[in-house]
């Protein structure tokens, strides 16, 4: 099943709601994406994936995740929502939001962090102080530090 989802991933790092159909609701969709991310990172970490085949699949679609799906304001978009099918919850936006997609996105970090091997340096006594649900579709973080935005945006996840 992973040789088959990295061969459908799209350019740009994400998976179309329909893997077999690019124009079936083409755009970006992070729920999917974090949930393959997050299976094939498992994979690897767990010896059942070749990391040499695998890993750029998920550098790729991390960096989409990461620089695309997660808005400047922590803001997680582009999730599509519950349905019967893809038709049922589109358009698909960057204001689109679930808690599942959420969950999503955190596994796949999870996982993501495993295979950084020291790239992600864990800031000293930075925790997150307090979670606040703000919507039906959102939460609200507050760190123990503030975060600093400069590098956000070319940050990239790499492999030595």
């Amino acid at each position: 099943m992973a040789k088959a989802l990295k061969d459908r991933q799209r350019s740009d790092g994400f998976w179309n709601c329909s893997l077999d159909d690019p124009n079936d609701y083409g755009g970006p969709e992070t729920s999917g994406t974090s949930f393959f991310t997050y299976a094939i990172a498992w994979g690897i970490n767990n010896n059942l994936l070749d990391s040499a085949s695998y890993y750029p699949c998920i550098v790729k679609a991390w960096n989409a995740l990461s620089t695309v799906a997660v808005q400047e304001n922590g803001f997680l978009g582009y999730v599509q929502g519950v349905g019967s099918n893809p038709a049922s919850s589109q358009p698909v936006t960057v204001n689109s939001t679930a808690d599942f997609g959420v969950g999503a996105f955190l596994l796949a970090g999870s996982e993501i962090a495993q295979l950084a091997h020291g790239d992600i340096t864990p800031p000293s006594n930075f925790y997150v102080k307090t979670i606040q649900a703000i919507n039906d579709h959102g939460i609200q973080l507050n760190f123990s530090k503030a975060i600093d935005k400069t590098n956000l945006s070319s940050r990239t996840l790499k492999r030595e």
